[in-house]
């Protein structure tokens, strides 16, 4: 019998225990290895004409350290990224203010922390829905399932995203679903723009991790 037929493919992430004895720089390649292989990519798709099958919406789910940097597609160039930012300045003279819409309690400015131990969170990405398939809530029920997994599944009380303020349609979509702007930005000194884009949490439950 295949190995993997009961294997359920949303089960909670093992997280290596960051209190240890353990250097911080092996605790650090440990997360950063678990980042690596914690990603899940929904996608949903409708037949063709042709018998085929055709992408219609999708949607990632992966485990990010909360430092607020726009994680490449490829982890090792995050990994390179962050080891450059320990060896050059971060731009901390220009912080940014969060959103309007923030709680009271969150909304405040700050800047980039380039702290090693920023610890890893359910991270929404790639959300995207066919134009001919868009306002039919789509995008809000892949947005409903990626926060079912990080905090039924997961067990993680935090979403994180990364929005353009350009994008309203997204901007409004994650405002109404109760996403608010976080206030920190990757400020390292050769992002070009980066520090522009929106970096947002939800709250998803009372319990944390």
């Amino acid at each position: 019998e295949n190995e993997t037929t009961n294997y359920d493919w949303l089960a909670p992430l093992v997280v290596p225990d960051t209190t240890s004895s353990s250097s911080s720089d092996t605790t650090e390649t440990s997360l950063e290895m678990i980042a690596a292989q914690s990603s899940i990519i929904l996608v949903l798709a409708k037949p063709t004409e042709a018998g085929d099958m055709q992408s219609v919406a999708s949607v990632e789910v992966r485990l990010q350290p909360t430092d607020a940097k726009i994680p490449f597609s490829q982890p090792w160039l995050d990994k390179i990224e962050r080891r450059l930012a320990r060896f050059f300045p971060f731009d901390d003279s220009s912080p940014v203010a969060t959103n309007t819409m923030a709680a009271p309690s969150e909304a405040k400015t700050e800047v980039t922390n380039k702290s090693k131990s920023a610890p890893l969170r359910p991270y929404l990405c790639n959300l995207c829905v066919s134009p001919l398939l868009r306002s039919l809530g789509i995008g809000r029920a892949l947005c409903r399932i990626v926060e079912a997994i990080s905090h039924k599944k997961w067990e993680y009380s935090h979403l994180y995203l990364h929005v353009d303020p350009d994008n309203v349609a997204a901007v409004s979509l994650y405002e109404k679903e109760g996403f608010v702007d976080v206030g920190r930005r990757w400020n390292a000194s050769w992002n070009g723009g980066a520090n522009e884009i929106g970096y947002y949490v939800k709250r998803l439950g009372k319990e944390s991790k």
